[in-house]
């Protein structure tokens, strides 16, 4: 099997997603068909990078050292290539191909260590296993589709797509580890893919996501009420060792802005109360200092059959930073209600591992990808 025609079987992942596979053509415009991609993975999450960056022995300093949140996934995602309205003739509509994504798939989530003995001394969930969000991803291809009926070969292409995020995830608020989240999204993406030369292939992504609030923010409000925006990089350079087999090496990247959080309900080191006092979390919104990180990672890619493709992934963050935050507390007299006395005073502070998206893990993952497909019009005519 020749490199181009290998490339044509490429079966892209959901751009910027934590489970993308590194694999030649991620970006390239592919002749109108549909394609279907299996992926298992799987991230011990037992290190987290704290808010300098510095890497830390659990997933959650405040709760322990050994905290771990063991994630593993099965994602599926179908994906088209079509023409659109060609026989309208509608202006910069009609004239090039476009691209229609949807992926989801079931998460197995384990909460471990410090924080789960926390949940349970306290009544509160573990983990929420089943179903993640769904991610919907709809756009043309700018770039590379041109004559797609009669060339040859497609040396280059640009494709920009529209996503959604859809909030159908398995959650449970009493967990701090759940499979879904319980927030919408809206961002866009823009990929690019140049062939410079027969054996060597590159791919650029960016992107963009903005976030809705979270009405039910879990594990007492550990999570943020108000997810901050998003902005992503990634880089692959592929190269084909031999026949249908391609080494690929990578970097990727994403920063988020800080997050919110509101009416926190409790921390792991609460300050100690004054003598007939009570202590409360002052139930005032907290900021984060945001979170990112950096990975880099390699993979190898078998074509085994004409519409078949084996992948395996790596990936090792670099560098990273999670949100965390001060609680503050507050203190009045004990019964003050009901001598209609109570006037809260401060009492000290507690710091906080924000949970979900704001943590940032410094394991390495790996993720193992079936690609197939669907056999729909004359695949070889490029």
């Amino acid at each position: 099997m020749n490199s181009r025609k290998a490339l044509f079987l490429a079966a892209l992942l959901p751009l910027f997603s934590a489970q993308a596979q590194l694999a030649p053509g991620r970006y390239q415009a592919l002749y109108p068909a549909l394609y279907l991609d299996l992926t298992a993975s799987h991230n011990g999450q037992s290190k987290a990078y704290d808010a300098q960056g510095r890497e830390q022995n659990s997933a959650t300093p405040t709760y322990g050292a050994g905290a771990r949140f063991p994630t593993t996934r099965e994602d599926a995602r179908l994906q088209w290539f079509f023409p659109f309205f060609e026989a309208s003739q509608i202006p910069l509509i009609s004239s090039r191909l476009w691209t229609a994504r949807a992926t989801l798939g079931l998460v197995q989530t384990r909460t471990e260590g410090g924080i789960a003995d926390y949940a349970e001394a306290n009544g509160l969930v573990r983990q929420s296993d089943g179903v993640s969000d769904l991610l919907l991803e709809f756009g043309p291809v700018l770039a590379g589709s041109a004559d797609w009926r009669n060339r040859e070969s497609t040396p280059y292409s640009l494709i920009a797509v529209t996503r959604f995020h859809l909030p159908v995830g398995a959650r449970d608020p009493d967990s701090p580890n759940n499979a879904g989240s319980n927030v919408w999204g809206f961002g866009l993406g823009l990929g690019g893919y140049w062939r410079p030369h027969p054996r060597l292939h590159l791919d650029l992504g960016v992107q963009a996501d903005t976030f809705s609030r979270d009405s039910e923010p879990a594990f007492g409000a550990q999570t943020p009420s108000k997810t901050g925006s998003r902005v992503a990089a990634d880089f692959t350079a592929s190269a084909r060792l031999f026949g249908g087999v391609y080494a690929s090496a990578g970097v990727d990247t994403w920063r988020q802005s800080a997050n919110s959080y509101e009416k926190v309900r409790f921390a792991n080191n609460p300050p100690k109360a004054a003598t007939g006092m009570d202590i409360f979390p002052d139930p005032a919104p907290v900021r984060d200092g945001g979170s990112e990180l950096t990975r880099v990672g390699a993979g190898l890619s078998w074509f085994a059959r004409p519409r078949l493709r084996l992948n395996l992934s790596w990936a090792h963050p670099v560098a990273g930073k999670s949100g965390e935050f001060d609680l503050h507390y507050l203190q009045q007299m004990q019964r003050c209600i009901a001598t209609n006395t109570c006037n809260p005073q401060p009492a000290g502070s507690a710091h906080v591992d924000g949970l979900g998206s704001a943590r940032s893990y410094a394991d390495d993952s790996i993720s193992l990808s079936l690609g197939w497909q669907f056999s729909q019009g004359d695949f070889y005519s490029w």
